[in-house]
């Protein structure tokens, strides 16, 4: 049961039924409903508006709808970590030359390091290009960069060169090796790069060989070779001398003519009748050797 404030009025919340006093001098209005809890069953006015058809809501509330703000943390984006395109002139100029890495001039291994790290940076340069569809790069710029990037890169492969020249004469000089060996192995090094790195380079080189003979063998050859361009002898009659002298046998005739050969004396004689025994036949045992008229 609920009491009015001026007392003269009873209300059952229960049976919903309102009970007047004698007394009726009281204004009944607003806020007497209110006052009672009848304001609840006052009829509403009719709204104005488009309803959304399906939907309680009307056109009007989301048009003079405030714009929900997006608490979201707006990410910082970069070129290394997502390639975002408008970052990579801030990325460039941070990098060259400040990044290039550092070495003592004096390493082949960080000459080559340097190279890399180059050409990966022109690389990327490309790529930004490639992904620049709103036109934000400076192309001037960019071309300026690429260009001292290029020169760079030319410049250390010749410091690289001179660096592999100088190791090369130092090791030549700790082990005593030949100009003719190190002169081959730089031929076989060159063959071999192109190779790895793709590509095909016919070098005209033929193998150096090491022969050894007898002290012997030897002495014999150098006699021949003395007297020939010393004391400007006949070869062939200094042989002969010297072939009846120590009797040489064929096979060591054959030896010491192969080492004269080989040291740059032409002999035109058919290596197959080498022989200790002389035969002037021309039977058996002539025209063993197919181009005869020509040193080996």
């Amino acid at each position: 049961m609920r009491k009015s404030s001026n007392g003269s009025v009873t209300y059952s919340e229960e049976s919903g039924i309102v009970s007047f006093a004698e007394d009726e001098s009281f204004p009944v209005g607003n806020e007497f409903q209110h006052d009672i809890g009848l304001d609840q069953f006052s009829p509403q006015p009719e709204r104005v508006g488009t309803p959304i058809p399906g939907s309680t809501t009307y056109a009007e509330d989301l048009d003079n709808q405030e714009d929900e703000v997006d608490d979201t943390p707006v990410k910082n984006t970069s070129w290394q970590e997502d390639r975002a395109v408008d970052r990579f002139m801030d990325y460039i100029k941070d990098s060259y030359p400040a990044k290039i890495p550092k070495h003592d001039g004096k390493s082949i291994v960080g000459a080559e390091r340097a190279v890399k790290w180059l050409t990966n940076l022109g690389k990327e340069i490309s790529e930004a290009v490639r992904k620049d569809e709103s036109s934000v790069l400076d192309d001037a710029l960019l071309e300026e960069l690429r260009v001292k990037i290029m020169k760079d890169i030319l410049l250390l492969k010749e410091h690289i060169k001179k660096l592999d020249k100088t190791f090369k004469k130092s090791l030549k000089k700790k082990a005593g090796l030949d100009d003719e060996l190190m002169k081959y192995a730089e031929e076989i090094e060159i063959a071999y790069n192109h190779e790895l790195n793709g590509e095909i380079k016919k070098i005209a080189a033929h193998p150096k060989l090491n022969i050894y003979v007898s002290p012997f063998e030897r002495a014999v050859s150098g006699i021949i070779i003395n007297s020939v361009v010393s004391g400007g002898k006949p070869l062939e009659e200094v042989y002969d001398f010297l072939k009846e002298k120590y009797e040489l046998t064929d096979r060591e005739e054959l030896a010491i003519m192969q080492v004269i050969m080989d040291s740059g004396y032409p002999i035109f004689k058919d290596r197959g009748t080498f022989s200790s025994k002389k035969n002037k036949e021309s039977g058996k045992g002539h025209g063993i050797e197919f181009i005869k008229n020509y040193f080996a």
